[in-house]
């Protein structure tokens, strides 16, 4: 079985400080998880974690130039 090596720059960041980055509450974040809206998560027992390459990746695609919705 090949052995699993820790990547130095490998974080998870909790669900609280994620909010806070995005300007949001932790309960909208969670509203944002049932609905599928948000950054993807990974959920071990009962903690909910964010890598920080997936927030940034839901920053991008949430960023806009007008506020006019986009149209597919």
């Amino acid at each position: 079985m090949a052995e699993l090596q820790p990547k130095q720059d490998f974080t998870l960041i909790p669900a609280k400080m994620t909010a806070q980055h995005l300007g949001v509450s932790t309960q909208a974040l969670a509203k944002m998880r049932m609905n599928g809206t948000g950054p993807a998560f990974i959920k071990i027992g009962a903690r909910v974690l964010y890598h920080p390459d997936d927030i940034t990746a839901y920053v991008d695609a949430n960023r806009r130039t007008h506020t006019t919705p986009e149209v597919a």
